[in-house]
Parts: structure tokens; sequence; C-alpha cells
């Protein structure tokens, strides 16, 4: 499951771009390239430093399954010189961003209790993860990053 957004007019956009000549040509598309870049970085530091692991059951626990995996596996693309697209195709990324109420499917394991081991079969479990609002955050960040170097780019200040 890729997880991007697309920004709308891009096909309008390019042809404004290529008015303005060099500048809309050459320096608004390498301000969408480091912007989105920094985008990336964005969402991976927020994956990394801000979210709070907490007390589950006697476990310290982020509900990030696999933090390495969430975290490593961001790409960048660039569909038109005007547009940058960040996605994943982590299976669980949706549900971190939005959360999740309702059942979930656990898989048949072992578990011990007391010394005993005991199969569990596989079942529905009605499980309640809040929202990390990961991507959200970083687009709110990067949003006044990129309007001031478009900007800086067009000689505005």
């Amino acid at each position: 499951m890729a997880n991007t957004q697309s920004v709308r007019g891009v096909t309008a956009a390019l042809a404004r771009l290529k008015a303005l000549g060099e500048i809309g040509t050459v320096a608004i598309p390498k301000v969408i390239q480091q912007t989105t870049l920094l985008g990336k970085a964005e969402i991976q530091k927020i994956i990394t430093n801000e979210i709070a692991p907490h007390n589950r059951d006697g476990q310290i626990v982020t509900d990030l399954v696999d933090t390495s995996h969430y975290r490593a596996n961001w790409q960048t693309s660039f569909p038109s010189p005007v547009e940058g697209a960040i996605s994943t195709n982590t299976p669980y990324a949706r549900i971190l961003e939005y959360g999740w109420d309702g059942p979930m499917a656990v898989s048949a394991h072992d578990r011990t209790v007391n010394g005993k081991t005991f199969k569990v079969r596989a079942h529905l479990r009605n499980v309640k993860l809040r929202p990390y609002y990961v991507v959200r955050r970083a687009k709110i960040r990067i949003r006044a990053i990129l309007r001031r170097k478009i900007k800086e780019a067009i000689g505005q200040r």
C-alpha cells in the first residue's frame, strides 16, 4: 500500500513556471527536490525522536511494531519538476498515522505462564491504537520551509 499525496494543478503550475524563465525551470524544481528530501528526513526524525514509548502491561512499547523498518521504508519520487512525493509501502503505515479502533488478527503463537507453555490459536482481538500523526506533523513543519525557499528563489522576501 503506497500512501502518497499529490499536488493539484501541476500542469498549470508548469506552464506558469516556464514563463518565469530560469527561475521557474531550474530554481523552483531544485527547491521542490530539496524540500521533498527534507520532508522525508523530517518524517524519519519524528519516528526516531518523537514517538514516546509508554508502559503497557509492565513492558515499554512504542506501538510502532518494527520502528527501524517503518523509519527506513520511506521513499521519495519526483513525478514532475514541480512535484515531490514521499511514500511508504509499510503495511501498517496507515494505522500508525490515523489510529485504529476495531478487530485485529492475532497469529497462533506459544505463551508461557508460570513456566508452563501452551499454544494460543489464531483469533481476532479488539484493539484501540492512538494515531501518531507522523506525516501530518512533518507536512506542517515542511510547508513553511517550502514557502520561504520558493520566495527566496523568485526574489521575494
